[in-house]
């Protein structure tokens, strides 16, 4: 038998793709993005990775509120992480309540946040997925950044002994 291959290519949902496009010109009247309650379980992993991108070149966003966006996972997590490397204005990132961004997200921000110098806060509340490995990745990342000053973890019941052990050394 053949087999046959389906892509399926979504695209961002609207209010994304407008703030990509402002994000990709520099829209200077664009500093903060707060997701209101109502988009938020509509954001998918593509979302984020659009976000993403466009942070890369983006010079103008300090605020970045994706609170609640269960849909963008690891991937979208780890797309936003990859941003983080390049961007050089984005302060507070809120990725509260994504459940769906786990230890593999919460690596790839605390290798993000190893070279990042201009994020300041960083929520991961309620971010269930994100256990020991995740945490123990942070705390490593938190003794070369010398930026961030807040992180939030509260609520992320995945973390044991052994994260908060490695959070208080």
């Amino acid at each position: 038998g053949s087999e046959v291959a389906l892509l399926i290519v979504r695209k961002p949902q609207p209010e994304v793709a407008e703030w990509v496009r402002r994000l990709r010109a520099d829209d200077e009247s664009l500093t903060n993005i707060i997701v209101e309650s109502e988009l938020a379980p509509k954001l998918r992993c593509e979302d984020a990775q659009a976000l993403a991108e466009a942070l890369k070149v983006n010079r103008t966003l300090r605020m970045l509120h994706l609170d609640k966006c269960t849909g963008i996972g690891n991937d979208g997590c780890v797309a936003l992480a990859d941003a983080l490397k390049v961007n050089s204005t984005l302060g507070w990132l809120g990725l509260g309540r994504c459940t769906g961004i786990g230890n593999a997200g919460c690596v790839a921000l605390a290798d993000a946040l190893k070279v990042n110098s201009t994020l300041e806060r960083l929520d991961l509340y309620g971010c269930t997925g994100i256990g020991n490995a995740g945490c123990v990745a942070l705390a490593d990342a938190l003794k070369v950044n010398s930026t961030l000053g807040y992180v939030r973890l509260d609520g992320c019941t995945g973390i044991g002994n052994n994260g908060c052990v490695a959070l208080a050394d």
